[in-house]
């Protein structure tokens, strides 16, 4: 490791009181504290701090080993670096790695999520580093004409709110666009001709939102306008939509379509689902 990376390493206390003696990296390493310990002798000795070395489990998950009592046990690195550095206010279970990178512990890596979440993740972005990887994939906002790139169609997907699937339908031509975007692979064929051909194809993601709170329910023609009216980001809708995320600030949303009627029937119950019937 580098002096200029070292320099931006920040160590955090693990909040286990079970391992006080443990702290986590926000670069994904663990390491211990210099300590005193008694040994089953009785006897009270000197224990020197270290790097933990970290190893591979069949899994793909990292894990270390952590002696307490003269036992060692073997904890998950990333549910260490998580519980040390990313607050978990609404108690969610599981970690994700973001790249699908398991060997990747960096907090920027990492989130809490529902194992809902989890899984639909998996299915959603595939299940190993190589799937993550792709190739480099060019997004067209069709509203503004802005480019932009990405490393993978997973982090495309990711981070604009719109299925995986229906990036590889758009390049592969069975669809212009998805969520608001065209994507390609090859930068050359974006053009004006061409971004204006697709629009000319668009016709709105027509959404319902659904509070909470209040049990309110609204219809917008898009997830932009949603976005627009409600102050929410727009990937978190398209995320919602898409059952990645369950809720964003106060509300729910799912996608205008034949579906949801039955969609808001199996959240909310009878009532929700008629106002949205009505609005359909």
């Amino acid at each position: 490791m580098t002096n200029e990376v070292r320099e931006q390493e920040v160590w955090r206390q693990y909040p286990d009181p079970k391992y006080p003696f443990v702290e986590a990296s926000n670069l994904g390493r663990i390491r211990t504290k210099d300590r005193t310990i008694t040994d089953k002798n009785g006897k009270k000795r000197f224990v020197r701090g270290r790097i933990l070395k970290q190893q591979v489990l069949p899994n793909g998950y990292m894990q270390v080993p952590l002696s307490v009592n003269g036992k060692t046990v073997h904890r998950y690195v990333h549910r260490i670096e998580a519980a040390s550095f990313i607050p978990n206010p609404d108690n969610l279970p599981e970690v994700n790695h973001k790249d699908n990178d398991r060997t990747n512990n960096a907090i920027s890596n990492l989130e809490w999520c529902t194992s809902q979440y989890n899984n639909n993740y998996k299915k959603n972005f595939g299940t190993s580093s190589t799937e993550v990887l792709g190739h480099p994939t060019f997004a067209v906002d069709l509203r503004t004409s802005k480019i932009l790139r990405f490393e993978s169609q997973c982090e495309a997907a990711h981070q604009l709110g719109v299925y995986q699937g229906n990036i590889q339908k758009v390049l592969n031509g069975e669809k212009s666009q998805t969520g608001g975007y065209w994507f390609t692979e090859d930068e050359s064929k974006i053009t004006e001709e061409k971004i204006k051909e697709i629009r000319a194809k668009m016709q709105p993601c027509q959404v319902i939102a659904v509070n909470f709170k209040t049990g309110e329910v609204f219809w917008f023609e898009s997830q932009r306008e949603a976005a627009r009216q409600l102050g929410i980001n727009q990937a978190s809708i398209g995320r919602i939509a898409n059952g990645q995320q369950n809720r964003a600030g106060d509300y729910w949303f799912c996608d205008a379509d034949e579906t949801a009627v039955e969609k808001t029937r199996n959240k909310f119950g009878d009532e929700i689902a008629n106002k949205v019937k009505e609005l359909m």
